[in-house]
């Protein structure tokens, strides 16, 4: 299936020295040393439930850095919407679809006031180009949180009616 696309964006996380990655996993590995060096003091039994318990504390942490540091958003602009997918390696996965005619606000996120529930599609949740999409979603009000370029922003205001 074709799709006519106007605009495509990728967002995602900022790089990391490799000095901070080295010493993270430095720290990594002591700390499992340190556990490992405590757990080997145990009796038997509780050396065998601490050490479970150890390896789902690292498939945790490895967990949360792969998907922290792999994960990448795509915002995509077509005639009929806005889309957002989520990309993990070279898998690109869809996760909504906002037509244009659904879409109730489109501001900064610091103009929000209100109770609704918020989707945010974004690696840094410190972005200073945060914007809020307020949308209608099967006759409920939902909201988008990400992080559109100016030209991405403008042409969202300008399909939309805001501009």
């Amino acid at each position: 299936m074709q799709m006519d696309i106007i605009l495509k964006e990728r967002n995602c996380q900022e790089k990391t020295s490799g000095g901070k990655i080295f010493a993270f996993i430095v720290g990594v590995v002591f700390l499992i040393n340190i556990i490992v060096v405590a757990i080997n003091r145990l009796t038997p039994l509780a050396a065998g439930v601490a050490s479970i318990l150890l390896i789902l504390l690292v498939m945790g942490i490895a967990y949360k850095v792969m998907t922290g540091k792999v994960t990448e958003y795509y915002y995509i602009l077509t005639p009929k919407g806005l889309l957002f997918h989520r990309a993990m390696g070279i898998r690109e996965i869809a996760l909504m679809e906002i037509p244009f005619d659904s879409i109730l606000h489109f501001k900064p996120i610091e103009d929000y006031r209100g109770d609704v529930k918020l989707y945010y599609f974004l690696c840094n949740r410190k972005d200073d180009r945060r914007k809020l999409l307020v949308f209608n979603h099967k006759g409920e009000t939902a909201g988008v949180v990400f992080s559109p370029s100016r030209e991405m922003a403008e042409a969202i205001m300008k399909k939309t009616g805001n501009a």
